[in-house]
């Protein structure tokens, strides 16, 4: 008997099943690739680290506000970068933040006039004699204005910080800035800690209540200001 004619089997050739293969994986890196690169986040612009000077021209400007000896906060304070959507740096925030520091700028002067209070060397109140007190109530009261003066000063130090931190901008360097111009600053009496930075503290050995002070003046000590 004579058999149908007898079919090719459909096997597909070992050679071109790899070469499909092959071609199935560059299409797929190709599209990673790609999809990569659309992605990728754009370097930042690099911007020339903001100069001490101009810091310390930021602090004094804000503090002429805070003790009223200016109407407004620099317009170009926070000026160097967008912060509305920086949570609690948002730039109304941080005006507000200014101007109730301005507001209880007197309460503060008085206990650090009564030698309760003292300035340290990085920009915040520090309690410095806590028997001064009458009472439990008044000691309570000072520790209160204290903390949120405190508290007030970080959140407008983190702002100046951010606004400019595209430049190098350091929470610390601006703390460390604000308690420079705070020393030169301060009335005569008052008790503050002066810089443990060397370079910081040759500056204010330099200046005419450093030259005052004399030997008295070491890094990172207390002291009463002549």
């Amino acid at each position: 008997m004579r058999s149908g004619p007898i079919r090719k089997s459909k096997i597909q050739n070992p050679k071109s099943k790899i070469l499909s293969r092959l071609a199935a994986l560059c299409s797929i890196a190709a599209a990673v690739l790609c999809n990569s690169c659309s992605t990728a986040p754009v370097a930042a612009k690099k911007h020339a680290p903001i100069e001490r000077v101009e810091l310390l021209r930021k602090a004094d400007a804000v503090l002429a506000y805070v003790e009223e000896m200016a109407d407004a906060l620099p317009a170009d304070l926070f000026a160097a970068a967008p912060l509305e959507d920086t949570g609690n740096d948002r730039v109304q925030e941080l005006h507000e933040t200014a101007a109730a520091m301005r507001e209880d700028a007197a309460a503060v002067a008085a206990l650090k006039a009564q030698g309760v209070l003292g300035e340290d060397n990085r920009g915040y109140l520090d309690l410095r004699d806590d028997g001064a007190f009458a009472d439990a109530a008044a000691k309570n009261a000072a520790q209160q204005t204290m903390s949120e003066e405190n508290d007030r000063r970080k959140a407008l130090y983190r702002g100046v910080a951010r606004a400019s931190e595209e430049k190098g901008l350091t929470l610390t360097r601006v703390e460390r800035a604000f308690a420079a111009q705070r020393l030169v600053r301060s009335a005569p009496g008052a008790l503050v800690q002066l810089p443990s930075n060397v370079e910081e503290f040759e500056a204010f050995a330099a200046s005419p209540i450093g030259a005052r002070l004399g030997a008295r003046a070491r890094p990172g000590d207390w002291v009463a200001l002549p």
